[in-house]
C-alpha cells in the first residue's frame, strides 16, 4: 500500500458506528438502560436520539465518500 486512503479508515469508522447505534435501537431497551442509569429514561427521546445520530454519521459518510479525494494522504505515515 503505497499511499494511505484516510477516507477509507472513516468510512469504516463510520459503518462500526452505525452498527452500534442500530444495536443501541434495537437491542437495549428503555428499562435496561433505567436500571443501568438509576434515572428514568424516555423511550421516544431515546429513539430519536439514536435515529438523528443514525443520519448523522450516514450524511457524514456520504460527504467522506464524495470528497474522498481530500481524504488521501499522499505519503506513507497517517500523520
Amino acid at each position: 500500500m503505497e499511499e494511505i486512503d484516510t477516507w477509507r479508515l472513516l468510512m469504516g469508522y463510520n459503518a462500526f458506528e452505525v452498527v452500534k447505534s442500530l444495536t443501541n435501537l434495537v437491542c437495549i431497551s428503555a428499562g435496561e438502560l433505567e436500571n443501568a442509569v438509576g434515572q428514568p429514561v424516555d423511550t421516544h427521546g431515546l429513539a430519536l436520539n439514536n435515529l438523528s445520530v443514525l443520519v448523522a454519521i450516514i450524511l457524514l459518510t456520504a460527504f467522506v465518500y464524495r470528497h474522498r479525494r481530500y481524504f488521501t494522504n499522499r505519503t506513507r505515515r497517517l500523520f
